[in-house]
């Protein structure tokens, strides 16, 4: 079966409001996804458009692709990587995911300027855009699957001069795969938007993440074992992140590099 997907990373309807002034989110002159924007599709979007809400079972899936891929890297067993001393188990966060929807109900694909929060002050985002011709692609599992494994395929174009200091490959992109595993990003929240366009059906996918790839910053910080550095031990399933209880900071006071 056959599909297109780009890249930049139906329920019943539950939205949730904020009560935070985003136009007076810190975005060092940057202006924030959502300033003066509500909840929904835009006028650019085409007429059949609906806002997808992921429900519980596909939030927990998305947390497993990228723990299970986290996990993956800090205990080195990826080929080329140094096991992590202290890698966060993420989590979900709500207010993140409604900033991640806000992304794609535009219908637009593109990274927003910004997507701070007051707990987040240096927010990080993945995009992406999966297609079928006349119809929506598949399974919603076998898209997010699709989706979280080409970002963490990137890692074939990264190493660890990348990891130790973070920089952008001048050849090869690696930017969606170092946000999945940057060490500090302890959570994520998705959105996204589905439409139809030159009679393709998309899924227009954004996550966002509590901190995003940052300039001259270690993705994460190495170690001989995986998860050595856990001060408060490590996950039971995924045993090489630390528990949820690891007293982590993920602000970084600038913007990420996109």
């Amino acid at each position: 079966m056959k599909f297109i997907i780009g890249v930049g990373v139906l329920v019943c309807l539950v939205h949730f409001v904020y009560s935070t002034d985003y136009c007076k989110v810190d975005c060092q002159a940057f202006k924030h996804v959502a300033c003066n924007v509500t909840n929904k599709l835009t006028s650019n979007c085409p007429p059949n458009s609906s806002i997808y809400e992921f429900n519980q079972t596909e939030i927990n899936y998305i947390l497993h692709l990228h723990n299970d891929f986290r996990n993956a890297i800090c205990n080195g067993s990826i080929p080329g990587f140094e096991p992590c001393k202290q890698m966060a188990k993420m989590t979900w966060d709500k207010e993140l995911a409604y900033l991640a929807g806000i992304n794609t109900h535009n219908c637009s694909f593109g990274h927003d300027e910004c997507r701070n929060t007051d707990k987040y002050k240096s927010a990080g985002q993945n995009l992406a855009s999966i297609s079928k011709y006349r119809r929506f692609p598949v399974t919603t599992a076998v898209i997010l699957e699709s989706i979280n494994d080409l970002w963490f395929k990137e890692y074939k174009y990264a190493n660890m001069t990348y990891i130790n200091r973070f920089s952008l490959n001048p050849k090869d992109q690696i930017g969606h795969f170092t946000q999945l595993v940057w060490g500090n990003a302890t959570t994520v929240g998705c959105g996204a938007t589905r439409y139809f366009h030159n009679e393709f059906g998309r899924f227009y996918f954004a996550c966002n993440y509590a901190v995003g790839n940052t300039l001259t910053v270690p993705v994460y910080l190495t170690s001989t074992k995986g998860g050595s550095g856990c001060v408060t031990g490590t996950d039971q399933t995924y045993r090489s992140l630390c528990s949820e209880r690891e007293p982590l900071n993920p602000n970084y006071y600038f913007i990420p590099w996109y």
